[in-house]
């Protein structure tokens, strides 16, 4: 039998090859486009010495990648903003590219209803490239209940805040135009697809500053309300805004200005999938500017996310 140091100090080895996500090379690449790591992001937002990560030996249940993709892309728990206890979630890109396998979506299950049940505030900062196929087909972790429960329930409760800080397909940015308050980084892109998957599906070729850049977002969709020159100056913008939130539990998705009822909520997502250029996929157009510019459902009326 093992001692109990023995134990001790094979579980920190793990805790310290987890905390570099994907390895020092990944990291570096991040670092080499100009980027954060997901914990390093926290770190900005969080007071210092208040974070506790949960789930950071989980790793992603397909065989082979037991040990080489701890926190199966996300880095999730509990630590203070402006001296309040809050909830964090962020995408981790240096696992797989930040992608959303089975493991990765019960975790986020799992923060999304601690919120819930405890009242408190949750921050995204995302940057990912959506479903991981290889973990969808059949998963139980991908279902019917992910988008209903977390994304029409749970952020009808709590105040809500998300940064787009590098490319986010697919969950990401479901969650982001779910929220109260989004902001994000110039350079980036927040769309349903990416450019790759539009171009496969009706061989339309797209920049992701086209697809879903600052520009489109506040120029069409409607669904940014702010944006950065750094992700520094982005988590800043949430923590300002995060300021001006009730500090308890709400009855209705109320934070700072704003409200939105669920019948607003559905329509604002549905407006959000029609203007963007990934829906082209299942309309007739032939130009995604026209899709973007003739599809559109009262845009103005997002003047209210303002």
């Amino acid at each position: 039998m093992k001692h109990l140091r023995q134990l001790t100090d094979e579980l920190m080895a793990k805790k310290a090859r987890a905390a570099l996500g994907g390895g020092e090379e990944k990291i570096a690449k991040q670092h080499a486009k100009g980027l954060l790591t997901a914990r390093e992001r926290i770190d900005l937002l969080v007071d210092a010495k208040t974070f506790v990560e949960f789930g950071q030996l989980n790793a992603s249940d397909q065989p082979g990648l037991e040990e080489t993709t701890y926190g199966d892309g996300l880095v999730a728990g509990i630590g203070k903003v402006n001296g309040r206890p809050a909830v964090i979630i962020a995408g981790d890109k240096t696992v797989l590219a930040g992608t959303e396998g089975s493991v990765h979506l019960r975790k986020s299950r799992q923060m999304h209803a601690l919120a819930v049940r405890n009242g408190l505030p949750m921050f995204f900062l995302h940057e990912g490239g959506g479903l991981r196929m290889p973990d969808g087909m059949g998963s139980d972790g991908i279902s019917d209940k992910l988008f209903p429960r977390e994304l029409l329930t749970h952020h009808r409760k709590v105040p809500t805040m998300a940064a787009i800080l590098g490319d986010s397909y697919g969950g990401p940015t479901w969650t982001a135009v779910s929220c109260d308050f989004v902001t994000q980084l110039k350079g980036t892109c927040m769309a349903i697809a990416g450019p790759r998957m539009l171009e496969l599906a009706n061989g339309q070729r797209v920049s992701p500053e086209e697809l879903g850049g600052v520009d489109i977002h506040h120029q069409y969709t409607g669904q940014i309300d702010a944006d950065g020159e750094t992700e520094a100056e982005c988590i800043e913008q949430l923590k300002r805004f995060f300021h001006t939130c009730r500090k308890t539990r709400m009855s209705g998705r109320r934070c700072g200005r704003r409200t939105m009822t669920h019948t607003g909520w559905l329509r604002k997502c549905f407006q959000f999938c029609r203007t963007n250029v990934a829906a082209s996929m299942i309309c007739e157009t032939s130009s995604p500017a026209l899709l973007m510019k003739g599809t559109i459902l009262s845009t103005r009326n997002n003047s209210a996310r303002r």
